[in-house]
């Protein structure tokens, strides 16, 4: 997602709004094309390990044929050894 700013951050949480870029896969994605879509990206619940502040959910909400929203959390599944963002559609 690209933003020109954020328009809230603070130490609980923080969200801009921007353009999702987001490759059509046609005919497959290696030689898809990308489409932009107005999007918002939101952030909250901080954790702290070892002294840093990190935020540990995320939500992606955009417009495609009406609005579409995904949740994430920052975590380490199962068998990895790093964590990663781990979610999807919000029911």
């Amino acid at each position: 997602m690209r933003t020109p700013h954020w328009s809230v951050w603070s130490s609980s949480s923080a969200r801009a709004s921007g353009k999702l870029w987001v490759n059509t896969c046609t005919p497959t994605c290696a030689a898809g094309h990308y489409r932009t879509y107005r999007a918002q990206a939101s952030f909250w619940r901080v954790a702290v390990r070892d002294g840093v502040r990190y935020f540990t959910r995320m939500r992606l909400r955009y417009w495609h044929g009406g609005q579409r929203d995904y949740v994430y959390r920052w975590a380490v599944l199962p068998g990895a050894s790093i964590p990663g963002w781990n979610g999807g559609p919000q029911a």
